[in-house]
Parts: C-alpha cells; structure tokens; sequence
C-alpha cells in the first residue's frame, strides 16, 4: 500500500471510529442516529465490522496460537456501564486485553454470537 492509500485509509478509519463513538454515546438506536445524521444504516454497519476486523487483525499472530491453546492465563470481567441497578446501559467485556462493548438492547441473537465467536478463540 502506498504512503497515500494507507493515509486515506487511515483518515477513514480514524473518521469512522468517531461516527461509531458518537452513535453509541448518543444513547439513541443507530439506525435514528444514522437518518439524523445523513448516514446510509449499511455504510455504518460496515465500516463497524472493518474496523472490528482491523482491530482483531492487530493482535498479534504470536498471541492468537497461544490464546486457542489457553497456554496464555484468560482473565474475563465484566462491568456495568452506567444504568440504573437493576438494569446497565452498557457491559463491557474484557478479554486478554481485548474489549467487547454490549449495549442495552443489544438482542439476543446478537449477544449469543458475540459470545460464540468469543469461545472460538479462547
């Protein structure tokens, strides 16, 4: 990749991230954020799988073998994100340094495959 392709890449990327905080902090549905924003649903979506593609693809390749082969300790926690208390707006979950953020609402197809692609590389 050239100096110029990978600085366009790089701004994208760096523009995106924002749009995706500023949707998820907005505490309102993407697809309201994105007609509010003059955002296509499917380019958000997107440029959200990339960029948690990019960032899975920055771990490390020594790390990958060694977490499968669970030689490396897993530490898992999960916290609560603002809410009330009996109800969380957000949890995170923190995996081996890799953060997995799920937000109230999230559905339940959703979660469970966020945690089936989880067990895969633990």
């Amino acid at each position: 990749m050239d100096k110029l392709t990978k600085a366009t890449h790089e701004h994208k990327i760096n523009l995106w991230t924002e749009r995706i905080r500023s949707c998820r902090g907005s505490g309102i549905p993407a697809a309201k954020w994105c007609e509010e924003n003059g955002i296509n649903i499917k380019t958000y979506y997107y440029w959200m799988r990339k960029i948690k593609r990019e960032a899975f693809d920055t771990i490390s390749s020594e790390q990958v073998p060694a977490i499968r082969n669970n030689s490396l300790p897993v530490f898992s926690k999960v916290e609560l994100v603002g809410g009330n208390n009996t109800e969380p707006a957000m949890i995170t979950i923190s995996i081996n340094g890799v953060n997995i953020d799920i937000n109230n609402g999230a559905s339940e197809t959703l979660i469970q495959n966020t945690l089936r692609a989880v067990r895969t590389i633990c």
